[in-house]
């Protein structure tokens, strides 16, 4: 009888053990479910706005006689899901904005690997969110600001070894003004050739015949211009970071992002794509195929430095109110 009464307990016991593990799992599931509808539902939302923005709001500027840059805010909108949801999310709207707003107003042919691109950025986007938001205000600022420092010092090293070394005359390095193969070489193998101009040799060693000077130059400027640039842009950025933060003191304002963040964020990977989009084109465009990857570049990435610090302002505003109105439930 005892025994009977035991069994019964110990049957009684693991079936509400099991009805309560399968009561919470089913909850967690649904709770997963109903936060992932939720994600899609927002993702869907932001996709729609960064389509109509790139369809009816685009402002598209030339570049040798066709479509070199647009300029629309639909950046702002398919940043969003990589902020709230992560890179996957951020990748897909962001390669869905540029399928669909070119199914809605096709301009020339139709480059899948420029969408691809896009989609990768919206995936850097996410993983630099992520890694950012452990890295306090200050910290970044001062990472910022050595990088700064040292791509300054490294663009001026470079001119002063490059000049000192003869390869060439001016500030901007071209097929006119540079040294040819055979001198390089020469220079190179006399032992009298610094670090740069080794750097800005084997730089071209892939150079097709006949164009060593036009590859050696577009290196040389690399090494120079390039990093002297990137240095100015960077401390613009600060400026622009430490005048914002000095305005919201003032007004007593707390953001719940920093804008700092939110343009490394924006910017790094606006910049990636720009630049890879940009020898796409060289690789696809008939007429891009005999210009200057330089020239194309500065002509590109001017634009989309400024047109990114400028959305990367108003998502930072944008992302405020959403967190402010849903209370965090992302």
């Amino acid at each position: 009888m005892r025994y009977s009464i035991r069994c019964s307990y110990m049957v009684t016991s693991n079936y509400n053990e099991l009805l309560s593990y399968t009561y919470f799992r089913l909850r967690e599931l649904f709770f997963l479910e109903k936060k992932n509808l939720r994600k899609i539902i927002i993702s869907a939302m932001f996709l729609s706005l960064a389509v109509i923005s790139a369809t009816f709001i685009s402002i598209d500027l030339p570049l040798f006689g066709i479509k070199g840059l647009e300029l629309n805010p639909s950046v702002i909108f398919y940043t969003f899901p990589a902020l709230l949801f992560g890179p996957l999310y951020g990748g897909i709207v962001a390669g869905m904005t540029d399928v669909l707003s070119f199914v809605l107003k096709p301009q020339g042919a139709f480059i899948p690997w420029i969408s691809v691109v896009v989609f990768l950025g919206g995936v850097l986007k996410g993983f630099i969110w992520k890694g950012l938001k452990k890295v306090s205000d200050r910290k970044l600022r001062i990472v910022s600001l050595v990088v700064v420092l040292v791509l300054l010092a490294s663009g001026l090293a470079n001119r002063i070894m490059l000049l000192n070394d003869g390869i060439y005359k001016g500030y901007i390095a071209s097929e006119k003004n540079v040294l040819d193969k055979d001198a390089v070489e020469n220079l190179i193998e006399e032992g009298k050739a610094s670090y740069a101009t080794k750097a800005a040799s084997k730089l071209s060693v892939y150079a097709k015949e006949g164009a060593f000077k036009a590859d050696f130059s577009k290196n040389v400027n690399y090494l120079t211009v390039g990093f002297e640039a990137a240095s100015l842009l960077g401390l613009i950025l600060l400026i622009i970071d430490f005048l914002i933060g000095r305005s919201d003191a003032k007004k007593g304002r707390e953001r719940k992002a920093s804008y700092i963040k939110i343009l490394v964020a924006v910017l790094i990977p606006g910049l990636l794509v720009t630049t890879l989009n940009t020898q796409v084109l060289i690789w696809f465009i008939s007429i891009f195929n005999t210009r200057s990857f330089m020239i194309m570049w500065v002509l590109r990435i001017i634009p989309s430095f400024i047109s990114h610090t400028i959305q990367a302002y108003y998502v930072a505003i944008l992302y405020d109110v959403y967190i402010k109105y849903s209370k965090g439930k992302i």
